[in-house]
Formats: structure tokens, C-alpha cells, sequence
């Protein structure tokens, strides 16, 4: 799993070894996605995965790397588009939360809402990775 800090917000990469399927989750197209965001997700997620092959076969001797592509996977996962400024709250909870198909707590505007006014338990888990992520996005 990696989150990463694109220019206009956070996305989250899953890597399912087995299927050989990378999830794509970005906060601010979760309902619809375009063909340009969708091939500016594949060059990303491409360089990622490049990148963990080279670190499996450099600190996994058995590991073997297939040469077969991997798909990638645009799950539906809520009816709202969040804004760079929520993206980071939102990947966050898909961190944590995504199962390989769905999230427990939809992603709309009443989730939001709980977040921001701190009464969601969910918040309070993810109080220290939400700074984590604001961290990172003010270094850029």
C-alpha cells in the first residue's frame, strides 16, 4: 500500500500479489474517472510498481517476479469528489479501511461532516496519520 501525494491531492496504491491487481483510490474522483486521470494513474502506479520489483528481488531471494502486466483496479467507493484540501483525510481512511472491494462508512458529504466536527471514532484513530499527511503536504 502507498499513499502518494499527487499535485492536486492524495491517492492510495494497493497491490493484491495474487491477483496481480493494483487498486487505485483517489479521493477526488471516487465516482467517475477520466481516461487522462486514469492513464496519468497507470504511469504512476507503473514507476511504483518498478520500484517494488526492485526492492523484492533485492531483499527477497525467492521472490519471483512475474513479467506478466498487472491490472488496474478503479473500485467505486462513494458519490462525492473531495477536494485536495480533504484528500488527505479521506486516503488516510482508505488506508486503513479498504477491504479489496468496499469501505464500511460511505464516502459523502455526512462522512466529511463527521470527520470535521471530531464526534466520528473513525477520526479519533486516524487523528495522528491525519497530521502525518498534512506534514507531508505542506513540505511540498
Amino acid at each position: 500500500m502507498v499513499p502518494a501525494k499527487l499535485i492536486d491531492g492524495w491517492v492510495v496504491y494497493v497491490w493484491d500479489m495474487k491477483k496481480k491487481l493494483i487498486h487505485v483510490m483517489d479521493p477526488s474522483r471516487l465516482a467517475s474517472i477520466t481516461d487522462a486521470r486514469r492513464s496519468l494513474h497507470e504511469d504512476i502506479s507503473s514507476v511504483l510498481h518498478a520500484s517494488l520489483a526492485r526492492c523484492l528481488v533485492t531483499y527477497f531471494e525467492d521472490w519471483v517476479i512475474s513479467e506478466t502486466p498487472w491490472t488496474r483496479f478503479f473500485p467505486f467507493l462513494g458519490s462525492k469528489s473531495f477536494t485536495e484540501q480533504e484528500s488527505g483525510v479521506v486516503a488516510a481512511y482508505l488506508a486503513r479501511n479498504y477491504d479489496g472491494r468496499r469501505v464500511e462508512i460511505a464516502l459523502n458529504e455526512e462522512f466529511l461532516y463527521e470527520v470535521k466536527k471530531g464526534s466520528c471514532l473513525m477520526y479519533s484513530r486516524w487523528k495522528v496519520t491525519w497530521q502525518v499527511f498534512q506534514a507531508a503536504s505542506q513540505m511540498q
